[in-house]
């Protein structure tokens, strides 16, 4: 029952607005650009979870990291 946002813009705008009002976020910060990191400022730091990696084992690990974490078992996933 996740809903998926994917960002792939290197620039704030829609697709980072609209990821913001997820449960998590999961930032690839390898791939992504200092204009989309800001875009996420001001959203709650509990619900952003860092990719170590760029793959999708690692953002899959990165979700249930912030699972474990946040036991929680529905989210929106960005």
């Amino acid at each position: 029952n996740a809903e998926v946002v994917v960002v792939t813009k290197k620039a704030a705008g829609a697709q980072t607005d609209s990821a913001v009002t997820a449960d998590v976020v999961l930032f690839v910060w390898k791939e992504t650009s200092h204009a989309v990191f800001r875009a996420f400022d001001n959203m709650n730091k509990n619900k952003l979870s860092y990719v170590q990696g760029t793959g999708a084992n690692s953002i899959l690990l990165a979700l249930e990291r912030w699972i474990a974490d946040n036991h929680t078992t529905q989210s929106s996933v960005a």
